[in-house]
């Protein structure tokens, strides 16, 4: 049902397809969060009792139906099933609003960072396997997230992390040509700011700089202000970058100053 919505999606706009009343189905909680393309809710699931995120999507600029990343979200997340990325559940298409129906967690890394709690090593590195574990399975299936950061990897008090919002994720060989505008400057690759060809390096790249985050509590470009700051920062940490140079080690080098 879920491949044959996607598809329809992809053909027509959101005012053709049949509406449905979420409010039958679903309890919405309270407002968590703004995603990429629209609001997030918490919700629970009538029947069931199951608790859920809503993810609102804006439409009022998109004549043309589904914004291009809520498509390319669904139709990513209909395909990857792993225990550590967030699980897509259905679409509920109303007369003027439609929402992705998604697991729920109770916060995010970002929020985690900002809290007074700080992580031991062994939990630093459990939290690294998981979102390794992750990426690994992504880039087998020939996926890029292209936009890993703190924000976008959602936690819960168990310490089990999920790896969400697929709105700048493609897969590699629809990637042509291959845009720079991916990811905050702070967790952007040396060869994106580079203007070169890119692989599923990049994502690696962000996992290190969450790596050194997760360990001393703040990102080494915090005081960077425009992309340029960031690339220089990059230069001066890690030097001029050499073929075979582990980046991730130099960061870990940085972290333990």
């Amino acid at each position: 049902m879920l491949g044959n919505l996607s598809v329809q999606i992809c053909r027509t706009t959101t005012s053709q397809l049949p509406a449905q009343d979420l409010n039958e189905t679903y309890i919405i909680q309270k407002h968590v969060g703004q995603g990429k393309y629209g609001q997030v809710f918490k919700a629970q699931n009538k029947q069931n009792k199951q608790i859920v995120a809503l993810k609102k999507i804006k439409q009022e600029k998109e004549a043309n139906g589904f914004p291009r990343t809520a498509m390319r979200e669904i139709h990513l997340l209909q395909q990857l099933k792993h225990e550590n990325i967030v699980s897509f559940q259905e679409v509920v298409v109303q007369a003027k609003n439609t929402y992705l129906v998604l697991e729920y967690m109770d916060t995010d890394l970002h929020n985690v960072l900002q809290s007074r709690i700080v992580f031991s090593l062994d939990q630093v590195r459990c939290l690294m396997f998981q979102i390794l574990n992750a990426l690994s399975y992504l880039h087998s299936r020939n996926v890029y997230h292209r936009d890993l950061k703190p924000n976008n990897i959602l936690y819960n008090d168990k310490g089990q992390v999920k790896i969400c919002d697929f709105g700048m994720a493609n897969e590699f060989s629809k990637m042509r040509p291959q845009t720079k505008r991916i990811l905050v400057p702070q967790y952007r690759a040396p060869e994106i700011y580079l203007g070169g060809q890119y692989d599923c390096s990049v994502d690696v790249w962000s996992a290190g700089i969450l790596f050194l985050e997760l360990i001393v509590k703040q990102s080494p470009f915090m005081l960077a202000k425009s992309e340029s700051q960031c690339f220089s920062k990059i230069i001066d940490i890690c030097g001029t970058p050499l073929e075979g140079q582990n980046f991730i080690f130099s960061f870990m080098v940085i972290g333990q100053r």
